[in-house]
C-alpha cells in the first residue's frame, strides 16, 4: 500500500499536478495583476492575482475618494468600523462569504476546458514507463551500493562479479521475500555489515530486512522505536533499551504463536492439516506451518509481524539447507531508533516440542543487538554505509555525498512511477478551488467553486513555467501559450458578469448584493454611496492580465501536491 505521506512524493521530480481554476477574488487594492511565483524548483510555479504596488490605504479617485478601497472591501466583508459598522454587519454570514459560495455554474466547466487545453499544449520527452516497486529506501540503498562498487572496483570489474553471487533463489522461494538479498549486493556492503555487527554474527546471514519507520502508534514495523520510546541519545544506553524492547515484542509474539498451536492441537482435523502442511509444502517446517495458523488483518500489527518473521525464518532455513550450513538460520532486521540511531537484530526461530507429534517455532534474537549513530534523515542505513566507506575505505566525502543524493533522487522518482500511476498520466479530476489556493491572500475560501487538477510529466510543467517566465519578464512566450493565457481573462470577464447578474440574494434596500455595491454608484442607499466594490454588469473586470474590483479570478498552480492521489482507489483515481 502506498504511503501518501511518503518521502518519494515530497522529493520526486518526474511528475507534477497542474491545477487551473477560477476563484472569487476579494482584493484590498482596487487594481491588481497576475503575478508569477516560481518557487525555485523545476516545474513548480503559481500564477495568481496580487495587489499592485502602492499604499492600499490611499483613497480611490473620483466620487467617494474619501474611502480607500480597503475600507470599502472590509465593509463589504462585515468588518466595517465606526459609522460603517452597523451597515457592514447587517448580514450574517457576511456578504463576501455568501457571494463567494454563489459562483456562476460555468466556472467548473471553464476550468476543465482550460486544463484540457493546457495539458495538450506540449509533448513530454521523458521516459515514463511504470515500475513495480515497493520501498524507496531499498531502491536507494541498492542504487548507491552498486554505484560505489563500480567506483571502487574500477572499469575491469564486470557486473557478474557482484550480482547473483551465492545461492540462486528459484521459483520455490514463494512470496514474502526479503528486502535485500546480500548475495546480490556489492561485497563491500557485506563488509560494512560485518564491521557493524560482527563477522561471526553475520555467518549464515543472507538477507536483510530494513525499515525507515519511526516507531509510533501507526507504524507497521513492530520493532521500531520513536525517540520518546528509546528515551536516550546515547548509543550504549540505546543498545540496552533496544534489546529490552525487542525481547518484549518477541515475547508477545511467541505467546501468540504457542497459543495458536495449542488451540490447533485440540482438533484432530486441524492437527492433520497442520502436519500435512509442515511435511509436504516446499520448505516445510514448524515455522511455515505455524505461520498458516496466524490470522491477520490490516490493524493487527502483532499478527502481521509474526507472519512476516516466520516467513523469513522459513526462507532462511531453506537457504541453510541448500548450502549445507550448520549455522543457525538467521535473518537480519534493521530498524530506525529515534532521530539519529540505527538498530540491528538477528532473528531466528528455535523449534520447541509441544508433544511427541507437534513442535512450534520460538522466535529468538541473538544475545547481542547493535545500535549505531548516524545522520538524521529519512534513510538511516544508506547514511551509515556512506560513513563506513569514508572512514574505513577512505572514499572521498564529496563522492559519497553526491552518490547518496543521486541514489535518493533516483529512488524517489522510480517509487512514484508505479505502473498504476503512469496509467493515470494526463487524467484529471475536479477539486475544490478553495483547497488549492488556501495560502493566497485575497482569494476567498469558498467551498463551491471547482478547479481542474491534472497529472502531468514534470518536463511539461517545466515547459509551462518557462513560458510564463518569458511572458512576465522578457516577453516572447509561444503563440499557443499566449493565446491560451489571454483566453483565461476573456473567460474570467464572462464569468464575472454572469456572477454579478446571477446573485439572487437581496440587499437591505431590495437590490441584489452586486447591484447594491456597484463601484461609483451614487443613487442607491445613501449609506452606501461610493462604497461599491463591484464593476458594473456591462464592464470588463480584466484588461489583459490586470484586474479591477471584485472578480472571478483565474489561477494556475503546479506542484507535487496531489500526485499520490492519482492511483486506482485514490482520490483522483478516476478520470
Amino acid at each position: 500500500m502506498v504511503n501518501l505521506n511518503a518521502t518519494q512524493f515530497q522529493k520526486q521530480d518526474v511528475l507534477r499536478t497542474v491545477t487551473v481554476g477560477f476563484q472569487p477574488y476579494m482584493p484590498f487594492s482596487q487594481q491588481y495583476a497576475m503575478s508569477l511565483r516560481q518557487q525555485g524548483e523545476p516545474g513548480y510555479f503559481e500564477i495568481s492575482p496580487q495587489p499592485l504596488s502602492g499604499d492600499p490605504m490611499l483613497p480611490t479617485t473620483g466620487k467617494g475618494k474619501e474611502y480607500s478601497f480597503e475600507t470599502r472591501m472590509r465593509t463589504y466583508m462585515g468588518k466595517g468600523e465606526g459609522g460603517l459598522a452597523h451597515m457592514s454587519r447587517y448580514h450574517s454570514p457576511d456578504r463576501a462569504t455568501q457571494v463567494a459560495n454563489s459562483p456562476p455554474q460555468g466556472a467548473g466547466s471553464a476550468s476543465t476546458i482550460a486544463g484540457r487545453q493546457l495539458s495538450k499544449m506540449f509533448e513530454s520527452k521523458m521516459d515514463l514507463k511504470g515500475f513495480k516497486f515497493t520501498d524507496v529506501g531499498e531502491q536507494a540503498l541498492g542504487t548507491f551500493s552498486e554505484s560505489m562498487d563500480k567506483e571502487m572496483g574500477g572499469d575491469d570489474r564486470t557486473s557478474s562479479q557482484y550480482v547473483n553471487r551465492g545461492v540462486k533463489r528459484s521459483a520455490k522461494f514463494w512470496g514474502n521475500d526479503f528486502d535485500i538479498k546480500l548475495e546480490q549486493t556489492d561485497p563491500v556492503f557485506r563488509e560494512f555489515l560485518e564491521h557493524t555487527i560482527g563477522k561471526k554474527e553475520m555467518e549464515g546471514v543472507h538477507s536483510l530486512e530494513m525499515t525507515r519507520a519511526k516507531g509510533n502508534s501507526t507504524t507497521n514495523k513492530l520493532l521500531s522505536m520513536s525517540q520518546k520510546e528509546l528515551g536516550t541519545n546515547d548509543a550504549k544506553q540505546g543498545r540496552i533499551n533496544f534489546k529490552k524492547h525487542v525481547d518484549s515484542k518477541l515475547s508477545i509474539m511467541n505467546t501468540k504463536i504457542k497459543d495458536a498451536v495449542i488451540d490447533m492441537a485440540k482438533s484432530t482435523k486441524s492437527l492433520e492439516k497442520y502436519e500435512a502442511y509442515r511435511v509436504n509444502k516446499v520448505g516445510g517446517s514448524s515455522a511455515l506451518a505455524a505461520r498458516g495458523l496466524i490470522m491477520t488483518n490490516a490493524k493487527d500489527i502483532v499478527a502481521t509481524t509474526i507472519r512476516d518473521f516466520l516467513g523469513k525464518t522459513a526462507r532462511s532455513n531453506m537457504i541453510a539447507q541448500i548450502e549445507g550450513s550448520t549455522e543457525p538460520a538467521k535473518h537480519l532486521y534493521q530498524v530506525r531508533l529515534g532521530k539519529r540511531m540505527l538498530g540491528f537484530a538477528l532473528i531466528s526461530a528455535k523449534s520447541i516440542r509441544l508433544d511427541d507429534k507437534i513442535s512450534y517455532p520460538k522466535l529468538e534474537v541473538a544475545p547481542k543487538v547493535m545500535v549505531i549513530e548516524t545522520l538524521e534523515g529519512a534513510n538511516h542505513l544508506i547514511n551509515a554505509y556512506g560513513d563506513f566507506l569514508i572512514e574505513q575505505k577512505s572514499v572521498d566525502v564529496e563522492l559519497v555525498s553526491s552518490q547518496i543524493a543521486k541514489a535518493n533522487d533516483y529512488a524517489n522518482n522510480i517509487a512514484v512511477l508505479t505502473e498504476d500511476r503512469v496509467a493515470h498520466m494526463y487524467h484529471s479530476a475536479s477539486v475544490s478551488a478553495a483547497e488549492m489556493v488556501r495560502d493566497n491572500t485575497g482569494l476567498t475560501v469558498g467551498d463551491t467553486v471547482q478547479s481542474n487538477i491534472r497529472l502531468l510529466p514534470m518536463d511539461i510543467a517545466e515547459n509551462l513555467r518557462q513560458q510564463m517566465i518569458l511572458h512576465f519578464t522578457k516577453g516572447g512566450a509561444s503563440r499557443k501559450f499566449a493565446q491560451w493565457y489571454n483566453r483565461l481573462f476573456d473567460k474570467s470577464n464572462i464569468l464575472t458578469k454572469a456572477w454579478y447578474s446571477s446573485i439572487g440574494m437581496v440587499g437591505k434596500r431590495g437590490g441584489s448584493f452586486s447591484e447594491e455595491w456597484t463601484y461609483g454608484d451614487d443613487k442607491g442607499n445613501p449609506n452606501k454611496r461610493f462604497l461599491g466594490v463591484w464593476s458594473k454588469a456591462s464592464q470588463d473586470t480584466w484588461k489583459n492580465d490586470v484586474g479591477r474590483n471584485v472578480s472571478l479570478s483565474p489561477f494556475i498552480i503546479s506542484r507535487r501536491k496531489g500526485v499520490a492521489a492519482f492511483r486506482t482507489g485514490g482520490e483522483f483515481g478516476n478520470d
